[in-house]
């Protein structure tokens, strides 16, 4: 019998790449092996040193129902089948798999330092990703040579990140929120044809699939001639637009004296000056909200050709309403 005493924080590190689904038990399994735990949900593993060198596969929500029950001191009892959590009076029982179908990829032993801000770029190109799957590319961040590149599909941004060096691989949203929920300092990247895999301080680590095609070179090009815009948003401004754009149903107009949104059979009005057009712009607030939050300065008067904003680190462009 072997007492542990941080495999509950180690699961709370990994449990996000355990599926929720029964349509592939395979998927569904944490692995224990070699001073580590493990979880796959296939789209990418996640595995955290523990202090517990034995081997067992077990039911996923099993595992986590026994182990959310018990104190941060328990026992671990292994046997041929089975393996047991106790503590005090209470104990649990869990029937074992057989490891040898467990089946988790491995990153290769090769880290690269991660660039500086690899972190903070992720998370400023984050609410720029798509949920719409029609096209696969929308969903991911695609990891370029000293940038990033996302898009809504109604707006469009590019993220500085000096030193890294990829060339277009598609990194997915699901594998950023991953990342982007750990504490711990990101120590290595590395970043493949088919995969990418990311090391963390306390030596815990993810893999995951890439995501198949290319970031649309039409998005790229609207980048060519890019001039950053010199209208100021300010944080009065900021305010007026959050105020409206929760009054508004689908659709926010922007006049040079005032902006309008319209919620049913309801309008509402706010006067405040902006540089934009006589006959206004009008945007959908859900596309346009995350432009708003990062913006410092923006360029309405273009419109209808895609109206550019920037932010320290970042240029973007975004459409009119959709």
């Amino acid at each position: 019998m072997t007492a542990s005493t941080n495999m509950r924080q180690a699961l709370t590190k990994i449990r996000r790449a355990l599926s929720r689904q029964d349509i592939a038990p395979e998927l569904t399994q944490y692995l224990v092996q070699g001073g580590t735990i493990s979880a796959y949900d296939g789209r990418f593993v996640a595995c955290c040193p523990v202090a517990y060198e034995g081997t067992f596969l077990v039911p996923g929500r099993e595992f986590e129902a026994i182990l959310d029950r018990l104190p941060d001191e328990f026992v671990i009892g292994l046997e041929k089948d089975a393996v047991t959590l106790s503590a005090g009076r209470l104990r649990g029982t869990i029937r074992l798999l057989p490891p040898a179908t467990a089946t988790f990829p491995q990153p290769s032993p090769d880290w690269v330092t991660p660039p500086v801000n690899f972190l903070p770029a992720l998370r400023l190109a984050r609410p720029y990703i798509s949920d719409n799957a029609i096209y696969s590319w929308a969903l991911c961040v695609s990891l370029e040579f000293n940038l990033m590149r996302a898009t809504t599909n109604v707006s469009l941004v590019e993220v500085d990140c000096f030193d890294l060096d990829a060339s277009g691989q598609l990194l997915p949203s699901w594998s950023i929120d991953y990342i982007l929920s750990r504490s711990e300092r990101l120590t290595g990247v590395q970043v493949h044809p088919e995969y990418a895999a990311f090391l963390f301080e306390d030596k815990s680590w993810m893999r995951t699939q890439l995501v198949t095609g290319k970031f649309p070179e039409q998005g790229k090009n609207l980048f060519t001639e890019f001039k950053s815009p010199n209208w100021e948003l300010t944080p009065e401004w900021k305010s007026a637009y959050k105020t409206m754009a929760e009054l508004t149903e689908s659709e926010i107009a922007i006049y040079p004296d005032k902006l309008v949104g319209v919620r049913g059979k309801g309008t509402a009005e706010c006067s405040i000056v902006t540089r934009a057009q006589e006959n206004g712009v009008k945007f959908n607030p859900e596309f346009l909200n995350p432009v708003i939050d990062i913006a410092t300065h923006i360029d309405f008067e273009v419109y209808p050709q895609p109206v550019p904003f920037c932010a320290p680190g970042l240029r973007g462009l975004v459409v009119g309403r959709r």
